[in-house]
């Protein structure tokens, strides 16, 4: 993080916003839910993520159920990894979702 010498932060600094932070947790919220309804409603698909500049890094890598699930690639059950690539803020913050105060931004 770069701070200026009165403590403020640089332009070039990478950190979002409070507005920003609202707008993740809508998201992550919306996403909490449509999980939880999926597995309530009996959908537990093997999908787990894989991401990064060469899909170096793996969901399977920090799953508590990684025994259970037996997610393998060359299963004939057809098991894929969810390729999410190199995500940047952007990706996370399309420009369809606008967070407004009262929860107008589509998720509810």
């Amino acid at each position: 993080m770069k701070i200026n010498n009165d403590g403020t932060l640089k332009k070039a600094a990478n950190v979002s916003d409070e507005a920003e932070w609202y707008r993740l947790l809508r998201l992550v919220e919306a996403a909490a839910c449509r999980s939880a309804s999926e597995l309530t409603s009996g959908c537990i698909d093997i999908y787990p993520a894989r991401w990064g500049s060469s899909n170096e890094h793996k969901a399977c890598d920090y799953c508590p159920y990684a025994a259970l699930c037996r997610f393998d690639v060359t299963a004939e059950d057809g098991n894929s990894w969810n390729y999410l690539g190199n995500l940047s803020i952007d990706d996370l913050f399309p420009d369809t979702v606008i967070v407004k105060d009262g929860g107008q931004d589509g998720v509810d």
